[in-house]
């Protein structure tokens, strides 16, 4: 007596993920009643049959779909004499390997501007020896604080088998922070860092974890902070004028203007030679429409002249 299932394993195996079967048995005998097994379970019972001549006999199964993960087929076929016959495989592991990826969302470089306290640095103001004009140069650093960069990423990891309980990500400059993911087989993690005091080539590793706290697989970010992170977070700057004293004939030779380098030097024509000047640095953040946020204090004085 003879049990065979349809499709055969080599079949399912060969077949892309998930991959739905209808099963079907042939025998060599007359079944009393017959129980189908898929994934450990019991999926279908029955007696019916179809005698297709010459000693053989078909009997219908379930239909049931297959993931990556292995699954045991088992069919158990009840003679007249009261015997089980039966047929069984178990589909392959073809879950595809673990995966993890990193992508750089965002790095901003600077210290973040507080109202009312942030203080730039003093810009260096200069006269054109005998011209009528003034240089002013000027950086966009800080006063007293450290460098900073905040790096935003994302974390993508995929286990299909031993599934995906924790990320943890390595920032690279001594600390880590952990995710749990409560074990799944595909997970998304966003995690942000701020960097403080530290400049040059970094590199952030980000690892998934099994349920078991195993490390199954990591990867690599490199990024590099630059030496100007010592500077605000700003985009744009003024410069302030005075002539002769601090709060006397008060302009602004260069308004609110986006920031695009690290320091910018200024030309400034039509100066009175005889006078002396004034000149202070102001910055803002501007959120994503232009509309001021936050504007730093005036930075200490520059005087230059009469020359």
């Amino acid at each position: 007596m003879t049990v065979t299932i349809s499709p055969t394993v080599a079949a399912i195996n060969a077949q892309d993920k998930p991959y739905t079967a209808s099963f079907s048995g042939l025998l060599d005998f007359v079944p009393e009643s017959y129980e189908w097994y898929v994934g450990g379970h019991l999926r279908l019972i029955g007696s019916i049959y179809t005698d297709l001549g010459a000693g053989a006999y078909s009997i219908p199964g379930p239909v049931y779909t297959f993931c990556h993960l292995p699954a045991v087929v088992l069919l158990r076929v009840k003679t007249g004499a009261g015997v089980f016959q039966q047929a069984t495989y178990t589909t392959a592991n073809q879950c595809p390997a673990p995966d993890t990826s990193i992508t750089l969302l965002a790095q901003r470089d600077g210290v973040p501007i507080v109202d009312g306290v942030s203080v730039p640095t003093t810009p260096l103001a200069s006269a054109v020896a005998g011209e009528s004009k003034v240089d002013v140069l000027w950086t966009y650093g800080v006063v007293g604080a450290s460098p900073q960069s905040r790096v935003s990423i994302s974390v993508v990891a995929s286990n299909k088998s031993d599934l995906v309980d924790t990320i943890s990500v390595d920032w690279g400059d001594g600390n880590t922070d952990v995710f749990d993911q409560n074990a799944v087989t595909d997970a998304e993690q966003s995690a942000r860092h701020t960097y403080t005091g530290v400049t040059g080539a970094l590199t952030i590793t980000a690892s998934q974890h099994d349920p078991d706290g195993v490390l199954v697989d990591s990867d690599t970010r490199a990024i590099i902070i630059p030496a100007d992170a010592t500077g605000f977070y700003a985009q744009q700057y003024r410069i302030i004028q005075y002539q002769d004293q601090a709060g006397f004939r008060e302009v602004c030779p260069v308004g609110w203007r986006p920031i695009v380098s690290a320091e910018q030097a200024i030309r400034l024509y039509n100066m009175r030679r005889g006078h002396q000047y004034h000149y202070m640095l102001q910055l803002r953040e501007v959120d994503t429409t232009g509309r001021p946020v936050r504007t730093t204090l005036r930075s200490a004085e520059s005087l230059v002249g009469p020359w």
